[in-house]
């Protein structure tokens, strides 16, 4: 035997608990080197096979020599070892005889086979969404030190928002907690190809970019601060992917100038293939701040993503405390009151909600392997009850109750490890579709598999129900004299019947709790599809434009594009109404500019907030936003002083209240500094931010007034949204070929996605519930189906004596009800107790609501009634003459 196999075996031979070691390793492994010793003069297919089954042989036959070791210390006294030292250990044979055991019960295997598949591929399922997302960790050298940074307006709520370039530049000058700090925009390029212009994504980022994340690149350098200084050389990151899509892996590639969005840039690195952030991404280029941007008049333009890498000594806490400081040091000491600062952990920000979200997702399932366990005790049970006498006589006979459990252990283990390997394939099946319909503001769900870890889960979880099912099995030959059932009596069943009604009622209350959780969260669903948006979606497609600076420099230039593309798919007969806005609702972004109002000049600049956006009045009209009052935009409306803006109604009420707010004048920034506006219209409330969030304070500004490299086209149309794709590409291909275009979305796809956090967990509480109160009745069911056979005798001497078959079936149903009412009334205390685990996540329900209760009520309790009844009315129907014959 080789030193490397010689070393195995004696790791291997770890498995066994030491008090056996101790007596037996010697014996043990002399005859598995006598195995392996024979097996090495085989030719080569047998040579493996009689190894595999040899090494199989000796690693079982030591975790069942464990588990045993552990029923010993439970009190059932000390047998023979059951690991022989012979020539295979006995494993073999004794797995032998648990297949034939158990083919010889066809229907409580297959039972037991299936519910441990779907029980545990359910779990596995959910379990590789939350190892994915939530327990692995992030890909970069010491993820725990990667923060993101937010800033914070205390009046207006505990919302996070974007940092202001003034800022993050004090930040990264004065700052002494940080290694690194970066400032990320994400973006989308458009680079030339044989087949027409083709977008990649991106984005734009700080020189101490992927020092944040402790990125080298493979080839060439990485970003310095130069390259992101006004007038430096343009030059470009690109990631493993694109190096290779793009340039076949050649190294060669850096130095080489690529064409971008019109223009040229340098490669000067590759990132290697591991780095992503925030999703994929290829193109990495300087973001450049302007050195006006950087004045105290742009403290309320946040618009930068901030990340930083902590100090190795320093905490969140410490960095939060030193950013504050550093930003009320700027702002003067009045805005300690107002102004916060938010470091969070990257993976905690990238999380966010859905940690709850899942958690909870993992607790109903947790909910449903506790039931599905139950009901395998419970056919474990009735099992054991059967061959009770065959059992007892064994005792009677001298055999052990170690060796029994042994036995009973082996059956088990090779049950639930089958139902476990069936259960990773149902969940290897079901994680697509669970993917599929999942959010998709949960992170990293690319990454979802079923892993090694999701497998070593599923395996110790099939070998510890097995465990226990052993154990509670051999437990049960306790209560039966074997002296008794060598006379023919039958001894007491009670202690083995109260564990199987115990068993029944806690899956009946933990079927109703997970019950009234989904019935509450499907109700939320229900309300919060409801919700009036402000606008109509039905009929309306978007789509995303962006102009590069390199073809389209100045705001001139931008303008003339989006008017041409509106005069172009205005005489379009399919568009009922066309607009453009720089952001639209719901769908994720919106843009905060400060503003003073006319009688409040002396509170000073940029003392009020509020969402701006750029629209065109096609747009009011594409979303049948209606006007409350006043006017839309005219269709040319001229720039310069008092030029004319639209506030919403929120705006209105919060600002002018009582009054009306029409040829009211605020001021606002602008490129020129701070400008007049007058008021000319006010339109109804958008809700921006989520269906469950409150409208705010809003200012639509005309699109010549504020130009920006990007909009948004908002079609109303009776076409499709491919139809209308067609129609938008042939436009701009006329006007400008070298511009990519996305395909057109529906609009109703932002609504579609506020909703979809709720109904993704509505959907699986429904489904987990159902399966939960299921099986509950099917546990009902089989408990009263044995109570009813093993009483057959004695209902059939009730029957003979006079009484009804109607009495007979009330006495059953009893038992049954009295299961049942047991399970609801903790059922009901466990859901009053649990509910408010959700309660952030519902709408408009409370956790107590009563119409839920009672329809969760009603449905145990109907299935409850329906699974005694059954084996009541078999019981009613009991021929007397034919069971007294019989028994």
């Amino acid at each position: 035997m080789s030193r490397r196999a010689g070393l195995l075996i004696r790791m291997l031979v770890f498995l066994y608990p030491a008090s056996f070691r101790e007596r037996y390793e010697k014996d043990v492994l002399a005859s598995l080197r006598d195995v392996l010793e024979e097996v090495r003069t085989r030719s080569l297919v047998p040579k493996i096979v009689g190894t595999a089954k040899a090494l199989v042989d000796f690693v079982v036959a030591g975790i069942l020599e464990r588990l045993t070791a552990i029923v010993r210390v439970l009190g059932f006294g000390v047998a023979e070892h059951p690991v022989a030292l012979h020539r295979g250990f006995g494993t073999a044979p004794r797995l032998g005889n648990a297949i034939r055991s158990l083919t010889r019960n066809p229907v409580y295997s297959l039972v037991s086979f299936l519910t441990l598949a779907l029980g545990i591929g359910a779990g596995a399922s959910i379990f590789a969404v939350v190892n994915a997302v939530l327990l692995e960790p992030l890909p970069y050298p010491e993820p725990e030190r990667i923060v993101t940074i937010w800033e914070q307006d205390l009046e207006a709520g505990p919302h996070e928002q974007n940092v202001a370039p003034p800022n993050f530049s004090d930040w990264t000058q004065q700052s002494e907690t940080f290694a690194a700090m970066a400032a990320v925009a994400r973006e989308s390029f458009v680079l030339p190809g044989a087949d027409g212009p083709t977008k990649v994504s991106g984005g734009e980022v700080t020189s101490d970019f992927f020092a944040v994340f402790a990125t080298v690149p493979i080839v060439g350098r990485n970003l310095t601060s130069g390259d992101s200084e006004q007038g430096a050389s343009p030059v470009v990151m690109i990631s493993h992917g694109f190096w290779q899509r793009w340039f076949g892996g050649d190294a060669a590639a850096v130095g080489r100038d690529l064409e971008i969005d019109g223009g040229f840039r340098r490669v000067v690195g590759v990132l290697p293939e591991s780095f992503e952030y925030n999703g994929p991404g290829d193109l990495w280029v300087p973001l450049v701040i302007p050195d006006d941007q950087l004045s105290d008049n742009f403290r309320e333009a946040r618009y930068l993503t901030v990340v930083g890498r902590l100090a190795a000594d320093r905490t969140t806490w410490q960095a939060q405390q030193e950013l504050t400081r550093i930003v009320h040091n700027a702002r003067g000491e009045a805005s300690e009151r107002r102004w916060g600062v938010v470091v969070k952990p990257l993976k905690d920000h990238m999380v966010g909600d859905v940690a709850t979200l899942l958690w909870l997702i993992m607790g109903a399932v947790g909910v449903l392997v506790v039931v599905v366990s139950a009901n395998l005790a419970n056919l474990g049970i009735a099992r054991a009850t059967a061959r009770t006498n065959e059992m007892s006589v064994r005792l009677a006979l001298g055999a052990s109750r170690a060796r029994i459990f042994v036995e009973t252990l082996t059956e088990n283990i090779v049950l639930c490890v089958a139902g476990g390997a069936m259960g990773l394939l149902v969940a290897a099946w079901a994680v697509r579709p669970l993917v599929a319909m999942a959010p998709v503001t949960i992170p990293r769900l690319n990454q979802v598999a079923v892993s090694w870890e999701v497998a070593g889960l599923v395996f110790s979880l099939a070998l510890l129900i097995g465990f226990l099912l052993s154990l509670i099995a051999t437990l049960r030959i306790n209560y039966r004299s074997p002296a008794l059932v060598l006379r023919g009596e039958s001894g007491a069943t009670s202690p083995g019947q109260r564990l199987r009604s115990g068993l029944i009622v806690s899956e009946i209350s933990l079927s109703l709790a997970l019950l009234i959780l989904s019935g509450l969260l499907t109700k939320s669903f229900l309300k919060l599809a409801s919700v009036d948006p402000g606008f109509v979606a039905e009929g309306v497609a978007t789509g995303f434009l962006s102009l590069p600076d390199d073809r389209f420099p100045t705001d001139e230039s931008k303008l003339s594009f989006f008017n041409d593309v509106l005069a172009a798919m205005e005489t379009s007969p399919v568009v009922d109404a066309v607009g453009f806005s720089t952001n639209l609702p719901m769908a994720g972004s919106n843009m905060n500019f400060g503003f003073n109002l006319e009688s409040d000049e002396d509170k000073g600049r940029g003392a009020l907030v509020a969402e701006f956006h750029a629209v065109n009045r096609g747009y009011f009209e594409a979303l049948s936003i209606p006007i409350v009052s006043g006017t839309s935009f005219s269709p040319v409306d001229q720039r310069g002083e008092f030029g004319p803006i639209i506030i919403n109604e929120t705006f209105a009420r919060t600002y002018f209240p009582g009054r009306d707010p029409l040829d009211e004048r605020i001021q606002i920034f602008s490129d020129e500094g701070y400008t007049w506006r007058t008021i000319v219209g006010v339109v109804g409330d958008l809700i921006h931010g989520g269906l469950t969030s409150d409208p705010k304070e809003e200012v639509y500004i005309p699109m010549q007034d504020l130009v920006w490299g990007f909009n948004n086209l908002v079609v109303k149309t009776a076409a499709s949204p491919q139809e209308l794709t067609a129609i938008v590409r042939n436009i701009v291909a006329e006007l400008d070929p070298g511009l990519p275009v996305d395909p057109m979305v529906p609009f109703d796809r932002f609504i579609d996605r506020s909703l979809a956090p709720l109904r993704f967990q509505s959907l699986l509480f429904g489904l987990f519930a159902g399966a939960s109160v299921t099986l509950s009745g099917i546990g009902l069911y089989g408990l009263i189906a044995f109570v009813v056979g093993s009483r057959t005798r004695e209902f059939g001497i009730r029957v003979a004596l006079g009484a009804q078959s109607g009495r007979v079936i009330r006495l059953v149903l009893g038992q049954g009800t009295r299961l049942m009412v047991g399970g609801l009334i903790i059922g009901l205390a466990l859901a009053v107790g649990v509910s408010s685990l959700i309660s952030g996540m519902l709408f408009e329900v409370t956790v107590a609501d009563p119409a839920v209760f009672a329809w969760a009520v009603f449905g145990v309790a109907l299935v409850s009634i329906g699974a005694s009844l059954v084996p009541a009315l078999r019981a009613g129907k009991t021929d007397p003459v034919k069971t007294l014959k019989t028994g």
